[in-house]
């Protein structure tokens, strides 16, 4: 993401993504893997792996969340007759 610049002020702009693996049996959380990460650029490769000794018998969720944020910045504009904030 990129911001936009007025007079040397700069808003805010903001992202983050992640995704995780989650195997669990009868309520009990067995296995949690979780990657998670802020600012992403275009396309990212990212690998997950670990090794888990797990029952024959569990359920896996699979969760995957992507958030941006901006801000701008506030600036008058004042002629002879008002002023507006923009």
């Amino acid at each position: 993401m990129s911001v936009g610049v007025h007079n040397g002020e700069s808003g805010v702009a903001t992202n983050r993504g992640g995704v995780e693996f989650l195997a669990h049996q009868d309520g009990a959380s067995l296995l949690t893997r979780r990657w998670e990460q802020s600012q992403l650029q275009g396309s990212e490769l990212h690998e997950i792996a670990g090794q888990a000794m797990l029952p024959s018998s569990f359920s896996l969720a699979i969760n995957a969340w992507q958030s941006a944020y901006a801000e701008g910045i506030f600036y008058n504009i004042c002629n002879l007759y008002y002023c507006d904030q923009r």
